[in-house]
């Protein structure tokens, strides 16, 4: 089976936490992503936070690149999807820098 790679998981609710669970019944080997710093100040319900398996900012520029080959190394196989969590602000989507 292929394998996934889902960021923004860091809380046991939301989009991204729910789709790593759907493609994980699914049979598809799920690596997930979160960044704690982020979720620590912006997010009021961090009681709920749950360990990624692998940490990125992806608010740096190389970030990417270096989270989708952890990710593959990780998986121990290329990463056939990709599910990307956008972050929300009470003025509207984050802009990426």
């Amino acid at each position: 089976m292929s394998a996934a790679l889902v960021t923004g998981v860091s809380r046991t609710r939301g989009i991204a936490a729910a789709v790593a669970a759907r493609l994980r019944t699914d049979g598809f080997t799920v690596v997930t992503s979160g960044w704690t710093p982020y979720d620590h100040e912006h997010h009021a319900d961090i009681a709920e936070q749950v360990p990624g398996d692998l940490q990125y900012d992806l608010g740096d520029a190389v970030a990417a690149q270096q989270l989708l080959e952890a990710a593959e190394r990780k998986a121990q196989r290329d990463i056939a999807a990709a599910a990307y969590a956008l972050a929300l602000r009470k003025d509207g989507p984050e802009e990426p820098p």
